[in-house]
């Protein structure tokens, strides 16, 4: 009975020492993890400085450069606007010119270009394609799925909590919503 209870303080000993070891490698990895801790966040700091310092050098260059890029910009989209649109009804090519356009929209992978006149047809091309095709002045990218010429629209709609519901002539099947990102620019666009 007194050996099994040497034995048992003996293991408990043994138990407390090598705990005691652990509880002390462990502290030290934390030391190291919170030494690296505080250089990662001084140099993270001044790294931001450097950005910050690096920006406002940098800020009059980009300004200038912006504007420049805005007048070619301007120059090119003049230029490269189409003037029509080539789509199919069914197996026959029609060409239709982009001020009979409506609204373009995309519903199951197919592009539909409908008309003033209420007439669909479907083009081969991405909205991505038709959208840098067109003229931005007439035409704003709602949304993933539609772009609405400017003649088209017949009211605008505050719907949800910064969102904009278009409404067009002729009727679109989809609903014309245009999200809280894009509303801003969609207000710029109409009064330019």
């Amino acid at each position: 009975l007194i050996i099994a209870l040497i034995m048992i303080l003996f293991s408990l000993g043994m138990i407390r020492l090598i705990s005691n070891l652990y509880e002390g490698k462990l502290e030290q990895k934390n030391l190291k993890l919170e030494d690296g801790v505080l250089n990662l966040s001084k140099l993270n700091a001044s790294l931001e400085s450097y950005q910050k310092n690096l920006l406002e050098i940098k800020q009059p260059i980009l300004e200038k450069e912006y504007v420049k890029e805005e007048v070619i910009e301007e120059e090119v989209s003049k230029e490269s606007s189409k003037q029509r649109l080539l789509t199919y009804v069914r197996n026959e090519l029609v060409s239709i010119a982009t001020e009979e356009i409506a609204y373009i929209y995309v519903e199951n992978t197919i592009t539909y270009v409908v008309r003033k006149d209420g007439k669909r047809s479907t083009s081969g091309d991405s909205l991505d394609q038709i959208f840098t095709s067109l003229n931005e002045q007439s035409f704003f990218r709602a949304n993933r799925q539609i772009i609405v010429a400017i003649s088209a629209i017949t009211k605008i709609i505050k719907f949800g909590n910064s969102k904009l519901k278009i409404e067009v002539n002729p009727t679109s099947e989809i609903d014309v919503i245009i999200g809280k990102n894009k509303a801003a620019a969609f207000k710029q666009w109409l009064d330019s």
